[in-house]
């Protein structure tokens, strides 16, 4: 007697299935670049498109060029000739999100429990006027943010995009707003 009942996990395969064609010559699909624990995305830039990867497992956020097809993306490289950038995000860098004119990522690190700012055209941490990388912590000790989601709705200038964070240790969800004048550029 077989079980008539699909779990989850079979739903998401048969879904996959039926989205590309329910072919049995299909091939798998093939990685676009590989990283050491990949473990959130945003597309941001406003001078070109581009993927942001969190890569948790070296403590970093990593670039991927974005062309027209899939055969078009490329590593963004360092200074050093061959390696691919590497932006030093904390020890905790997990989950990104973009704001919605394209111009910062926001970084959750899950150890510090706070968020970093990325400028998506110069490639760079976003640092206060002291010249230290801003940071903005997400609550008292513990409060321990799980996820984080950009908001579709926009907000008002200075402005220029909004996330919400679970905090799971605090029991809530907190909204953070990404300013910007100019060159400056804080959370709050």
């Amino acid at each position: 007697h077989m079980n008539s009942t699909l779990t989850r996990p079979t739903w998401r395969l048969l879904l996959v299935w039926l989205t590309i064609g329910g072919s049995c010559a299909q091939t798998e699909a093939e990685p676009v670049a590989a990283f050491s624990t990949p473990s959130g995305l945003a597309v941001a830039g406003t001078v070109e498109d581009r993927l942001f990867v969190s890569n948790s497992g070296q403590d970093t956020v990593q670039v991927l060029r974005l062309g027209k097809d899939l055969s078009q993306i490329e590593f963004v490289y360092g200074l050093a000739h061959g390696f691919p950038l590497r932006i030093p995000a904390g020890w905790g860098a997990s989950d990104l999100a973009a704001t919605s004119d394209g111009r910062f990522v926001v970084v959750l690190d899950l150890v510090s429990e706070s968020l970093r700012l990325i400028d998506a055209d110069s490639l760079l941490l976003v640092r206060d006027a002291t010249g230290v990388v801003l940071q903005l912590p997400l609550g008292a000790e513990g409060s321990r943010p799980t996820a984080m989601k950009a908001s579709p709705v926009g907000c008002e200038a200075p402005c220029v995009g909004r996330v919400f964070i679970t905090l799971a240790g605090a029991g809530a969800v907190l909204a953070v707003d990404v300013m910007s004048t100019g060159d400056a550029a804080w959370l709050e």
